[in-house]
């Protein structure tokens, strides 16, 4: 048996550490001024603070006021990274206006260095219309306005990102034609989508991720339930900026809900992903089982909602109010329907066609997960009903905190958070002024 050392690919990560703190501080000194533009101290230091915590893997918090270029303090390390180590790199914001504005910055400084990475604005599924959806909707629909006709010219066209289509859509039309989870594969227009596209691009690109906060939330609530990702897994360089709007925006990414109708509906497409007949007759059967199930469990949580009107003098009806979700009165009935879906899940998995629909498994999945949290007295989420059209269950964790350190600040990455505003008092020594973040 012979042992080779690896001191050599040791020392070579070392040199291009090295490299890249010297190409960073070199753009800074020659390349800025060369540019025409004014040298900030604040602005070398925030960049030299980042090649250090990407040589040593440490996460940074850098607080960015108004005026030092907080935006080239960070792309400038992130593009040589990039370039020296070939490795996806992620910028994530909570506003579009942040992420286009950072689109420009990025291709400038690209052109600045010579570097030509490819550059992803990821978005997810609800930003892009589906054109099979779309035809199937108009089809249906009698008679349509001059909006709805210009919408259907448009997808038809291939302009299918909401934000390239000039017109003011209402939601309630928008969900009708953008996409959903489904077995894209089996789609007519499949070779020819953009979002498949985009999807495809996300996992695979070597290059440069700008996403929203929510995104990258799902993504990495995705790796943790043991599913596959929406972005690149060889991302280890991630930048939050606004970092101070992170815990509303995971708050709100990790709200999950359900109504029956969405319920069952996710059941027909499971029905649908299946071909066999013997199997999706007898799928059929246990569909038809969960479905009266629902009726009887929902049923029961009008019952809840109507004693917690009943009960409560200062209940108005044009209020949306919450409602407390008893589950020890019908938890044997919600055992029953997660052990029924289980089994719809394990069908899927196995005796759908060659071209598995991962959606549909992930979705099943996630009703597994919150039908499991909802009866588990241990459970580290919180649960409660919304009555309008009908009832919707919804369910969040309780601890944020906690679910922002493991999601966002592992060991096999590293996180730069930054913002204007970071700190939430203007008196008390650094420590208090920074405690809440």
């Amino acid at each position: 048996m012979f042992w080779f050392s690896d001191n050599k690919s040791k020392k070579d990560k070392v040199d291009k550490y090295e490299e890249l703190e010297k190409l960073v501080w070199n753009f800074f000194m020659d390349e800025i001024p060369r540019l025409g533009f004014e040298q900030r101290e604040g602005q070398e230091d925030m960049a030299l603070d980042i090649c250090y915590s990407i040589k040593e893997k440490k996460h940074t918090i850098v607080e960015a006021g108004v005026g030092i270029g907080k935006s080239y303090a960070y792309i400038v390390p992130l593009m040589y990274y990039n370039m020296l180590f070939n490795k996806p790199v992620l910028i994530a914001t909570s506003t579009i206006a942040l992420q286009e504005q950072l689109i420009k910055d990025v291709k400038k400084i690209c052109s600045y260095i010579k570097h030509r990475p490819e550059i992803i604005l990821a978005k997810g599924m609800t930003h892009f219309a589906c054109r099979k959806r779309s035809d199937e909707y108009y089809k249906d629909k009698d008679g349509v306005n001059e909006d709805e006709e210009t919408l259907y010219k448009y997808i038809e066209s291939g302009t299918v990102d909401r934000r390239f289509i000039n017109l003011d859509i209402n939601d309630d039309i928008w969900e009708n034609v953008s996409i959903k989870a489904t077995d894209h594969s089996k789609c007519e227009y499949f070779k020819t989508c953009r979002f498949m596209r985009l999807r495809n691009d996300m996992l695979e690109t070597k290059g440069v991720i700008l996403c929203n906060q929510d995104l990258l939330t799902v993504h990495f609530q995705k790796l943790k339930k043991g599913q596959k990702g929406l972005l690149s897994d060889n991302i280890d360089l991630i930048v939050i900026d606004e970092a101070h709007n992170l815990e509303d925006k995971v708050r709100s990414s990790l709200v999950e809900s359900y109504t029956k109708n969405s319920i069952k509906n996710l059941l027909k497409e499971s029905r649908n992903s299946i071909k066999k007949n013997n199997i999706k007759n007898n799928l059929s059967l246990t569909i038809k089982k969960v479905y009266d199930l629902l009726d009887k469990w929902f049923g029961e949580l009008n019952n809840q909602i109507q004693n917690q009107i009943n009960e409560d003098k200062n209940f108005k009806t044009n209020e949306i109010e919450r409602f407390f979700i008893n589950t020890k009165k019908h938890k044997e009935l919600i055992i029953n329907i997660d052990k029924n879906i289980k089994n719809i899940h394990e069908k899927v998995q196995f005796y759908s066609d060659s071209n598995l629909s991962e959606d549909i498994v992930e979705e099943l999945e996630n009703l597994i997960y919150f039908l499991e949290n909802l009866v588990d007295d241990k459970s580290n989420n919180l649960f409660w009903m919304e009555k309008n059209k009908g009832i919707e269950i919804f369910s969040c964790p309780k601890d944020i905190d906690k679910e922002i350190s493991r999601l966002y600040f592992d060991k096999t990455k590293t996180t730069i958070l930054t913002s204007a505003t970071i700190a939430d008092k203007s008196k008390g020594n650094e420590e208090e002024k920074y405690e809440y973040l």
